[in-house]
């Protein structure tokens, strides 16, 4: 059996996945070494899931094992025209 499969994708909006998920955004935001204050994403962090909740987003977490590894987050399409 190789690494891959192991890895397990689950919602990264749900309580139980919380604390992960704003982690995961933590270090994504550290590892660009961008300033993102002026797109909110410390109160965006804060209020997760926010926009990102079902019916018109999706957070997923894709977990190796027991360790979260990456997060693939979708907000909804409303500032997408024409989809």
């Amino acid at each position: 059996m190789s690494e891959l499969d192991e890895i397990e994708l689950v919602p990264g909006h749900t309580g139980r996945h919380l604390p992960e998920t704003r982690r995961l955004f933590a270090e994504y935001a550290e590892w660009i070494g961008v300033d993102l204050s002026l797109q909110k994403f410390d109160g965006e962090r804060a209020t997760l899931p926010g926009d990102y909740a079902p019916r018109t987003g999706c957070i997923l977490l894709a977990r190796l094992g027991s360790c979260p590894r990456t997060f693939a987050p979708r907000e909804p399409a409303r500032w997408r025209s024409g989809l």
